[in-house]
């Protein structure tokens, strides 16, 4: 890869020394095999520890409820970033932010489940049906029921 189509700054920050840097975050198993498990644009901070959002939100994939959901960092005055989930339920489901966020809190570290939770009709998606993360809106916070002082922060 040359670069990108007119914009040198993304290609001087995609770039270092010849090398295509994706942001792509991997691990290799035991046996040596490669996976691709996340994108680091997509990290948060939550209190200093990396939250990468795939983890959450294969825990709410597993709920019954679920169709879609996708995880994002919420700005936060004293932890940086909150993690948050945009959620999109089956057809005829009955779970809410609270069943989901608990659901969610036993199957992941303490610091990576979503203390706010919101049920929306769809998620942005691209043309290509990958859902746009950036693009994620939350309602204000006022509306959203937070976990806060609980047993895991």
């Amino acid at each position: 890869m040359k670069g990108y189509w007119n914009q040198p700054d993304a290609t001087q920050a995609a770039i270092k020394d010849g090398w295509f840097c994706a942001g792509d975050i991997g691990r290799v198993d035991h046996d040596g095999l490669y996976y691709i498990v996340d994108r680091s644009k997509d990290l948060s901070s939550r209190g200093g520890y990396n939250v990468y959002p795939c983890e959450a939100e294969e825990a709410l994939h597993e709920h019954p409820d679920v169709a879609e959901a996708v995880v994002i960092g919420m700005s936060h005055d004293s932890l940086g970033e909150e993690v948050a989930a945009a959620v999109v339920l089956k057809r005829d489901a009955a779970a809410d932010a609270a069943e989901l966020r608990d659901f969610v809190e036993h199957r992941v570290g303490a610091y990576k489940y979503p203390r706010y939770i919101w049920i929306v009709e769809s998620l942005p998606t691209s043309p290509t049906g990958k859902v746009l993360r950036r693009e994620v809106q939350h309602p204000p916070l006022e509306e959203l029921q937070h976990r806060g002082g609980g047993e895991r922060q």
